[in-house]
């Protein structure tokens, strides 16, 4: 299978219902009671439900609106992920509702993040090919 200069095998493919629900069950494999996930919002509404509802508690740190685009804010990113208790990251990308697609330095410097810091990334991508012309969707 080649799409988007990315090549996955067949057997690293799970199928799951819908994404909400592959997301609930890397939530269920990956971490326990009480812990962390890390959200960056205005984000899909149904992550923050079925966080609470397997008694996981959310980690916020919101996009940020510079010169009419949303970045990442990568400080406060690091400071979550830095807090022990904080054991996943959901993201979307691209980014779901704000449109923002990721380049290839913010995926680099969020994994890095998330790499040094242990948390587990189970990213959203969905919409990876639904970009407007002149951006270019980078799977995680």
């Amino acid at each position: 299978m080649h799409r988007h200069e990315w090549e996955v095998g067949e057997c690293e493919i799970l199928r799951a219902p819908n994404v909400l629900n592959g997301l609930a069950t890397a939530v269920a494999a990956f971490t326990g009671d009480g812990d962390g996930i890390i959200v960056q919002p205005p984000v899909f509404f149904d992550f923050y439900d079925f966080i609470k509802e397997n008694n996981r508690e959310l980690a916020l740190t919101p996009l940020f609106l510079k010169d009419g685009r949303y970045e990442m804010d990568f400080d406060g990113l690091r400071q979550l992920a830095e807090d022990p208790k904080n054991k996943m990251l959901f993201l979307c990308n691209p980014h779901n509702p704000v449109g923002r697609v990721w380049s290839a330095q913010d995926l680099k410097q969020l994994g890095e993040i998330c790499h040094e810091t242990g948390v587990v990334v189970v990213s959203d991508e969905i919409h990876g090919d639904i970009t407007f012309p002149g951006h270019t969707y980078i799977p995680f």
